[in-house]
């Protein structure tokens, strides 16, 4: 690592990574659960909200029933409540008015302070995802006699006891309700419920309550935190309905400051598993009345207090069913088990319900996503930086936070240094070099050759220049540098992060650029990029003697913006494949036909820009478009929406990744093709001189195709070629390439 004497005098951030081919100790490669993969990992999630319902594991089964053609979707504008007549806008006229399967989404961030307790209806998702939404100061949620209903991404927290009510229902009846404890979410006589990716803390009764004969019921991926009681499966010990109740509790995140219940089980059964216990005062998993639990392959951390984990209330009564599987217990923790053994408390899940355990140890991982996006904040000044707890934080200073984890979130105090948030512990002291990343100034450079000297060594000098937004917390663009390797596929050169792009920011990423690649003589290279002014004058002033190609679909769109035809992009794509000048002028006659105007306002473009008739031949590449460079800004769509060294450290890992499986890859098929050439099955190569036993010695040459051969060939081909696709010689090339397009292909005398 060096640190260069460049000093912008514009402000911005900017990391210049030519890749570092190292295994680092501080990489971080991010890990889903089985319910995270489902959806998160779909950059476009926003469009296909109803894919959560697919997602969810465990006794809750596939919420399937919540999504189809016949789902009203419904967006929350209005934060008021009125418990009997709510306004439209509400989310309380959402339980109450709408009729059937709803799914219901917010407009924007949101505090919501329930004047008595919400009834939802069946078939109701209410979806947080994308805003940040709390429910909070007042009443809260409560189910009863529902089913099939999702909650996810909610903030409910601060919920207050309530005093016998009469609310406006589902359906639109009165309903009287009777006095409530204050707990966050509470389930009477309810049925497949699914509690996802939400954060409760701090209510006067508890967070979870499932009672009076609930069942196949999953809570996972929650953030419970500073509550005494935690989680209540059960009603009270003579409701023996709640024998036949069944509970999933995965991938939750408990602590800091949880005491108890997490969760307490009276009579039915209880699979967690795969969950982070930070800590308990009483303890952290109870029962009574004989439950089974079956605690799998969870991790334990005791802090302080007491370090078993269990917990069995003591009477007469069988004890129940305690087994522990795989877990692992960290700081003392124990467990002390009871019953007939493993076999007797298997979940004995469906396929529909069924999901993988993962190893204890990674569950720290897995469990990241319930509780913070990492996010880079500032104390105020009125605060002891060294006493701030990070719920403190989260509570007071950090706004529309998603879910990822603690331990990466950055605080710079009223000191300026820059402290990390560990656990529950006070804000520890980091050294000068972690900075806050939204805060643009700092420069840093980094660079190894092995990149270099393979793009240089073994691919075209061939480079696509594109940009791309930054989707996360701190905004800025992804200045991109990316060649091509032998398949066509995209080969990762250079990136920078920047504040905007402009022609001064272009300039010296293009300068770190020529020095990195050594690029002394411009006039063998060529660019490729779309027409934003920024790059263009950067390329021209700086790379005057480089070739410079530009994206034809951004040619036609900045064309087309007044000519909107099929006819027009038709003939304009035909030009743009032409291979030879009369082939080229055929085309602009073409569309001189249909408008001289046209044509006057495309030679606007200049032809040597994007036409492949006058492509320079030092790079034998007929590629009109950006296609590689674009695959590339999908392939990090991910990384993008993170923090800015989050990101470029996601990236680095990632592209570590893919060269190695492509150098596997070679070496497979180098073997492979060796073989085949040995064995006489190549009928490109022939031998010459006496055969050998080592493979390595024999004298394997290329056959010499006589010219009418290669011509024959090249006709078979084209008369092949499918109404899908195009094959299009250049200038000497054997097969040519094949583009899939939605176009015809080209009339055969432009190839």
């Amino acid at each position: 690592m060096k640190k260069t004497n460049y000093k912008p005098s514009y402000i911005m951030l900017t990391v210049m990574l030519t890749l570092l081919i190292t295994t680092s100790s501080t990489s971080s490669v991010h890990g889903f659960n089985v319910i995270d993969k489902c959806w998160r990992t779909d950059p476009n999630w926003r469009s296909h909200r109803q894919q959560l319902a697919k997602c969810s594991v465990g006794y809750s089964g596939k919420m399937t029933n919540n999504i189809g053609d016949d789902v009203i979707k419904y967006k929350v504008t209005d934060t008021s409540d009125d418990p009997l007549n709510p306004k439209p806008g509400t989310l309380r006229y959402a339980m109450t008015h709408i009729q059937g399967k709803i799914w219901v989404t917010f407009e924007r961030n949101m505090n919501i302070r329930l004047q008595k307790p919400l009834l939802v209806s069946s078939f109701t998702t209410i979806d947080g995802r994308g805003v940040e939404v709390h429910i909070a100061d007042g009443a809260c949620l409560m189910l009863q006699r529902v089913t099939n209903v999702i909650i996810h991404g909610i903030k409910i927290h601060n919920c207050k006891a309530q005093t016998a009510s009469t609310v406006l229902g589902p359906d639109k009846k009165i309903v009287n309700v009777g006095p409530v404890d204050g707990d966050a979410i509470r389930m009477l006589t309810s049925y497949k419920i699914w509690i996802d990716h939400n954060t409760l803390y701090d209510c006067e009764d508890g967070l979870i309550d499932v009672t009076r004969g609930s069942t196949n019921i999953t809570i996972s991926n929650n953030w419970f935190r500073t509550q005494n009681k935690v989680m209540l499966l059960g009603h009270d010990d003579g409701f023996l309905r709640d024998k036949n109740m069944k509970v999933t509790v995965a991938f939750n995140y408990f602590g800091p400051n949880c005491n108890q219940r997490m969760p307490r089980i009276r009579h039915g059964y209880a699979h967690v598993v795969n969950n982070v216990y930070k800590g308990w005062g009483n303890y952290a998993i109870g029962g009574s009345m004989n439950p089974s639990i079956k605690s799998q392959a969870n991790y334990f951390f005791a802090k302080g207090g007491r370090n078993e984990v269990t917990w069995k209330q003591e009477s007469g009564e069988v004890e129940g069913n305690f087994q522990s599987v795989k877990d692992v217990f960290a700081n003392g923790a124990c467990f002390n088990g009871s019953g007939s053994g493993r076999e007797a408390v298997r979940p004995n899940y469906t396929p529909d319900q069924a999901f993988p355990v993962e190893d204890g140890h990674k569950v720290k991982e897995l469990t990241k996503n319930a509780v913070y996006e990492e996010k880079y904040v500032a104390a105020r000044r009125d605060i002891a930086s060294d006493m701030i707890d990070y719920y403190k934080i989260e509570e007071e200073y950090i706004q529309n936070l998603g879910f990822v984890a603690v331990k990466q979130l950055l605080m710079k105090g009223p000191c300026k240094k820059l402290f990390l948030v560990e656990g529950s512990e006070a804000l520890l002291y980091h050294p000068e070099e972690h900075f806050n990343e939204c805060e643009y100034g700092t420069d840093a450079e980094s660079e190894t050759d092995f990149i270099d000297n393979r793009w240089r060594e073994g691919l075209r000098p061939f480079i696509g220049l594109d940009e791309t937004f930054l989707r996360g917390h701190c905004k800025g663009q992804l200045l991109v540098a990316i060649g091509q390797n032998c398949d066509n596929c995209f080969y990762p050169l250079a990136w920078s992060v920047v504040d905007k792009e402009t022609s001064r920011t272009w300039t010296w990423f293009l300068q770190l650029l020529e020095k990195s690649l050594n690029l002394k003589n411009r006039e063998s290279v060529t660019f490729m990029s779309d027409m934003q002014k920024g790059l263009v004058d950067a390329v021209k002033n700086f790379l005057s003697l480089a070739h410079h190609r530009y994206y034809v679909r951004h040619v036609e769109a900045n064309w087309m913006q007044r000519f909107r035809s099929g006819e027009m992009k038709k003939l304009f794509w035909w030009a743009a494949w032409s291979t030879y000048e009369e082939d080229f002028k055929v085309q602009l006659s073409a569309l001189g036909a249909l408008s001289k105007k046209v044509v006057k306002d495309l030679l606007k473009f200049n032809p040597m820009r994007w036409c492949r008739t006058y492509m320079d031949t030092v790079y034998k590449n007929q590629m009109v478009d950006n296609n590689f460079t674009e695959s590339f800004n999908s392939w990090i769509v991910e990384p993008r929406e993170k923090s800015i060294l989050k990101m470029l450290e996601e990236i680095r890992v990632k592209i570590m990744n893919i060269l190695k499986e492509k150098e596997i890859e070679f070496v497979e098929d180098e073997q492979g093709a060796r073989l085949k050439r040995s064995k006489g099955e190549d009928q490109r190569y022939e031998q010459f001189g006496p055969s050998s036993e080592s493979e390595s010695d024999l004298d394997l040459r290329p056959k010499i195709v006589p010219e009418d051969t290669r011509l024959l060939v090249r006709q078979t081909l084209r008369i092949s070629a499918t109404s899908g696709s195009r094959l299009i010689g250049f200038r000497g090339d054997l097969t040519g390439v094949s583009e899939p397009t939605d176009l015809p292909y080209s009339p055969s005398k432009l190839t």
